[in-house]
């Protein structure tokens, strides 16, 4: 075997994530550190997983982690587990008066363990600059057509079971 060369305008198939809904589920959970400033943000994956062209094409949702008094990753987090079914069976396990922040280590690490696999729908926009983004997660069984942007690819087949459960959390 030799070594490869260098092409000119070499393609290596990088693809965007088409605008519009999609059935998936969640991915890994990971520390995101900004190097020019060091703050860090909780990432979040989703996976297209409709069997349709973006099939394994995955997305990340950046949760900031809070500072100077602004507390939008927290709200994102909270929305993430409000629509995956999560929200009661989190509060019951770690109570807002003993955990008033998302962002601790057992909770994170909860969240690594737990959210993968965990089936979701979510909408994808394309912003001004070109980069894909993700708008909206809701749960597998909820009907996307009532929110904007038309129904989910694929969205009648479904992902999974249709429960997300308590995935553990008490």
């Amino acid at each position: 075997m030799s070594r490869a060369k260098g092409r000119e305008g070499a393609d290596w198939g990088m693809r965007k994530m088409s605008t519009g809904w999609h059935v998936g589920e969640m991915g890994e959970v990971e520390i995101f550190t900004k190097e020019a400033d060091g703050r860090q943000s909780l990432m979040f994956r989703v996976k297209d997983t409709s069997g349709g062209d973006d099939d394994g094409l995955q997305q990340t949702i950046f949760a900031a982690y809070p500072a100077d008094g602004k507390n939008y990753g927290e709200q994102k987090v909270a929305d993430i587990l409000y629509a995956l079914d999560l929200e009661e069976s989190f509060n019951k396990k770690y109570p807002e008066s003993k955990y008033p922040s998302f962002f601790v280590e057992s909770i994170i690490g909860d969240f690594q363990k737990k959210l993968p696999g965990m089936p979701c729908q979510f909408f994808v926009k394309e912003d001004k600059k070109g980069y894909t983004n993700v708008e909206k997660l809701v749960g597998p069984k909820v009907d996307t057509s009532k929110l904007g942007g038309g129904k989910a690819k694929d969205e009648d087949k479904g992902s999974g079971d249709g429960k997300s459960g308590n995935g553990g959390w008490d």
